[in-house]
């Protein structure tokens, strides 16, 4: 095994220095070396993707599924090689996804730059994050693809989360390619709000791994594109890529945190019967069975000393969601100092948010 490894980390440093042919060697006589040597051959899958082969990558990816079932390494792969295969087919999708690449393409480059909010200041919008494929700095570790699936990983569990929606990633690494940005450029607090503004999403995240001799290390950045600043830093050590799947989901947990604590879901009350409130919020926005909101009355300004004070909203009210639609939601009236009436304002309850971004039972 040991020679094996060492043919294949040969391979990883030919790849690196895009020597393709070298590294498609390298990995192959690491194979033969020792056929059951499951690294190479993922090694080898992603050789072909970074080719553009992604038929003969997919073939890999499918044998190593049935070499290590109960890896999310070989599964991700595959989804997102039968992701892009599926575009490459649908001629209409691509042609739609090329033509959007180049207009966003074109007001990245020259703006505008912008934030734009929807009309209605209060009631909350789908909250979306645009992913960039995470870069990888220094060192190269013993089995490629450590950016790929955490991206994939984190961006299944933060959709099936049902509170925010991610972009597309084929779409983001064409537009990242289409614009040849530079790793430096990439990594900046100025470029991720220009990213975010333009594609009109609140958060971007981009990650950053350093490979040693000892554990793996992720850096983790989050920007508000709105404000235009880095709103949090996770540092996500990785021993090995056994533990890829794991540590991906415990990022995914800590980012969704940081994005619902900084955007609570606000909405107005449309109605009012019995103990029952409508509100102009629903599923599509990320509201859940059991969520609790209150009911608040804005106090108005202070002037004192030139100065104005804006004091904090009074909380009259509590309700708690019991039923869900696509735009909308019933809430079940739990206590109110007065009667709730229709435009009344309401704000999520979030001191109850637990890591995993689930309620406490």
């Amino acid at each position: 095994l040991d020679r094996a490894r060492a043919t294949n980390q040969l391979g990883r440093v030919a790849m690196a220095q895009e020597k393709e042919r070298k590294a498609e060697g390298y990995f192959k006589d690491a194979i033969d070396i020792e056929p059951l040597y499951a690294t190479a051959r993922y090694n080898l899958g992603l050789h072909y993707q970074a080719e553009g082969e992604w038929e003969r990558a997919l073939e890999i990816y499918e044998r190593l599924k049935a070499l290590e079932p109960e890896s999310q390494y070989a599964a991700t792969l595959a989804d997102s090689a039968v992701d892009v295969l599926a575009l490459r087919e649908d001629t209409e999708a691509r042609g739609k996804m090329a033509l959007r690449v180049k207009a966003l393409a074109k007001q990245l480059k020259k703006g505008p730059w912008q934030w734009v909010g929807a009309e209605d200041d209060w009631t909350t919008e789908p909250l979306r994050l645009a992913l960039i494929e995470p870069l990888e700095s220094s060192g190269l570790s013993e089995r490629a693809g450590y950016p790929v699936v955490t991206n994939r990983i984190l961006r299944e569990r933060l959709i099936n989360s049902g509170r925010v929606e991610v972009v597309d990633p084929i779409l983001l690494s064409q537009l990242l390619h289409e614009i040849e940005i530079s790793t430096e450029a990439l990594a900046t607090t100025a470029f991720a709000a220009k990213l975010g503004r333009v594609l009109g999403t609140r958060i971007v995240g981009l990650g950053d791994f350093r490979h040693g001799a000892g554990p793996s290390e992720l850096t983790y950045r989050l920007f508000d594109a709105r404000l235009g600043e880095e709103v949090a830093r996770m540092e996500i050590p990785i021993p090995s890529y056994r533990d890829l799947d794991a540590k991906t989901t415990l990022l995914a947990d800590r980012i969704l945190e940081t994005a619902v604590r900084s955007t609570p879901l606000q909405a107005y009350v449309v109605e009012v019967k019995g103990d029952r409130a409508l509100l102009n919020l629903g599923a599509g926005q990320g509201v859940t069975i059991g969520r609790f909101f209150d009911v608040i009355e804005e106090q108005l300004f202070v002037e004192y000393k030139g100065k104005t004070l804006y004091p904090d909203p009074v909380r009259f009210a509590r309700l708690e969601v019991v039923e869900v639609e696509g735009n909308f939601c019933f809430a079940r009236i739990v206590s109110q100092e007065r009667p709730i009436k229709r435009n009344d304002k309401v704000i999520e309850d979030i001191s109850d948010l637990m890591v995993t971004g689930e309620t406490k039972r």
